[in-house]
């Protein structure tokens, strides 16, 4: 069971790395064409050696696991604890392997800051480093979301926990489709397509998906949130939140400026959110909302969402087919 669960943060990890080397190629080209003194390329060259060998390594430890090669994962005798034991382990490995060996890409950085002949390594380090770290940053979000996944061994009962919650909190309100249905239906649509389109197991995740509007929509306070579901999943729903305090159109732009500053699992939220509502605003829209006002919210959700990309490949490619089939139904209505 958890060998499937991760099989989609694990190809995505496979991803970054295949980035990662690409990123080091273009730096090991660029290194020997440059004209610095041959000391200077060869402290890069080592550099980039020995993350690629971490990377190949981690990618390879990835690989196993996601194709379901890992004899203890595959095997049905072996204990969950056990299964588990191994994945924590391999998670562990390829973090700290390459944290590692980023470590010793910025002290050359700043060595070769301090040498004048190193200009154009240094600025080559610099910049492509940076795209590395990136690249890193992803991969130990997606990491972490797995490690948490592991260690908490009441996770379906986490999730029910925030499912009640949400129930309650939004027991008396109703979506503005056609049909006025239970509030509570879009936060439990939310959670299921991050699940089985995204391939999120991260329980945080699905809980601030499930709570996303229980600080905007009702009365429940950021200290009621972090009682019941810790700091993170408050902060992660404050994240996706909007002020209501403010105008209407003050929120839509805001939401389009902070999109691409989001963390990881607030991106996963705006775009799963989106989606949401552009079934419900393609296929059952409000009585009061007109063919244009329709049209406009699906151009403003793809700027939201244009912020977000990055994030997750399959939700991604999942909200781009429902804005293809949300134009092409307001095209034959218009």
């Amino acid at each position: 069971m958890k060998a499937s669960l991760y099989e989609y943060p694990l190809s995505e990890l496979c991803r970054l790395f295949r980035s990662m080397r690409g990123t080091l190629d273009y730096v090991e080209d660029e290194i020997e064409a440059l004209e610095v003194p041959r000391e200077i390329k060869g402290q890069v060259l080592a550099v980039c050696a020995s993350l690629g060998s971490a990377i190949l390594h981690a990618s390879g430890n990835a690989e196993e696991i996601a194709e379901g090669s890992n004899s203890l994962l595959a095997a049905s005798c072996v204990a969950p604890e056990v299964k588990s034991s191994s994945l924590m382990a391999t998670i562990d490995l390829i973090e700290t392997t390459l944290f590692k060996e980023l470590e010793a890409m910025d002290r050359l950085v700043r060595r070769l800051k301090t040498e004048k002949e190193a200009n154009g390594a240094y600025f080559l380090v610099l910049t492509h480093g940076a795209d590395l770290l990136q690249m890193y940053d992803q991969g130990r979000d997606l990491l972490e979301g797995m490690r948490r996944g592991l260690l908490q061994s009441d996770g379906i009962g986490a999730v029910l926990k925030a499912l009640k919650f949400s129930a309650h909190k939004h027991r008396d309100q109703r979506r503005k489709d056609a049909e006025a249905s239970p509030y509570i239906n879009h936060p439990i649509e939310m959670a299921e397509i991050l699940a089985c389109v995204g391939g999120m197991a991260d329980v945080i995740i699905l809980q601030g998906a499930i709570l996303h509007d229980t600080l905007e929509d009702t009365q429940t306070t950021p200290e009621e949130l972090e009682a019941e579901f810790g700091p993170e999943v408050r902060q992660l729903v404050e994240e996706v939140s909007d002020d209501k305090r403010l105008p209407k159109e003050d929120r839509k732009r805001l939401q389009i400026e902070h999109a691409p500053h989001l963390s990881i699992r607030a991106k996963q939220i705006k775009i799963v959110d989106k989606i949401c509502n552009i079934q419900d605003v393609t296929h059952s829209p409000p009585q009061s909302w007109t063919w244009k006002r329709r049209q406009e919210y699906l151009d403003w959700t793809e700027r939201v969402v244009a912020g977000c990309r990055g994030s997750n490949q399959r939700l991604e490619e999942y909200y781009d087919g429902k804005l293809r089939e949300g134009r092409q139904i307001l095209a034959r209505q218009g």
